[in-house]
């Protein structure tokens, strides 16, 4: 990563957007508690145009700040969850170099099935022994509410970026 002011000033001003979607979450899907907020997308925006370190970046100080901003339950497991996530469905959107629809469609699929079966391991040997969940609870949890909404909240990070797409590249050049 370049050290220079100006992705110095872009890291800082996607991690202050980022902060501000997370303040605004809604519900996707009945019956599920959780939320989906669209906090991820300035780390896709980070990762696309400067590189994987400075989306790490992003997505590491915009849950720091939420630690010390907004986080009501003080246990911190969300965010650490959160930044996983945002990793691993940032980490794709790095790699694409081409134009090629079909192929740039694949690396995302592909991507979201990656991050979807990292998150599910973090959740169920990190996330859900912190907060004490039993094992055969988690696994339930984890097919009946955490999937779905997983994959709601990846397919919307990605169909968005995917429509901002020819802007970035217009901004990027």
């Amino acid at each position: 990563m370049k050290n220079n002011t100006r992705q110095m000033v872009q890291i800082a001003l996607l991690s202050a957007i980022s902060i501000i979607f997370f303040a605004f979450a809604f519900r996707v899907l009945p019956g599920i508690p959780l939320k989906v907020d669209l906090s991820d997308y300035p780390v896709l925006i980070a990762a696309y145009t400067m590189g994987p370190i400075p989306g790490l970046m992003v997505a590491l100080i915009k849950n720091i700040m939420h630690v010390l901003f907004l986080s009501s339950d003080g246990t911190f497991v969300g965010e650490m969850v959160n930044f996983v996530f945002a990793v691993l469905l940032m980490y794709p959107v790095s790699k694409i170099k081409t134009h090629d629809s079909k192929k740039n469609f694949i690396i995302l699929f592909t991507g979201l099935l990656i991050a979807l079966i990292g998150i599910h391991l973090f959740n169920y040997y990190v996330s859900f022994p912190m907060y004490g969940m039993a094992n055969e609870e988690s696994l339930k949890m984890l097919l009946t509410v955490f999937l779905p909404f997983n994959i709601v909240k990846g397919s919307i990070l990605y169909l968005v970026f995917i429509l901002s797409r020819p802007y970035l590249d217009r901004i990027h050049q």
